[in-house]
């Protein structure tokens, strides 16, 4: 082989890594920011998810302490119809 021959080789080989590096710098540049979306819908859940459990948990609590209420009704005909433990106005 020749010397011409080989640097046509050799710059053809540079070439087709150059584009190839290229096309991988692209990809990259792509997943990097799909990483960032998905990041952000994770977190996005995360905050949906502990919304959620707040609030199931407030209701839990609030169903709780109507039933506790409910089973706690004061009978003397001089009182209103309240709770006996519970100050709430709520139970009232």
């Amino acid at each position: 082989m020749d010397k011409a021959a080989i640097l046509s080789d050799v710059v053809r080989m540079v070439t087709q890594l150059q584009s190839e590096a290229q096309k991988l710098k692209e990809s990259n540049e792509s997943l990097l920011e799909k990483i960032k979306e998905l990041k952000a819908e994770k977190n996005e859940l995360g905050d949906e998810k502990q919304r959620l459990k707040t609030e199931k948990l407030r209701e839990a609590g609030t169903a709780s302490q109507k039933s506790e209420c409910s089973t706690k009704l004061s009978t003397s005909p001089y009182d209103y119809p309240s709770c006996i433990y519970c100050p709430r106005p709520s139970c009232w």
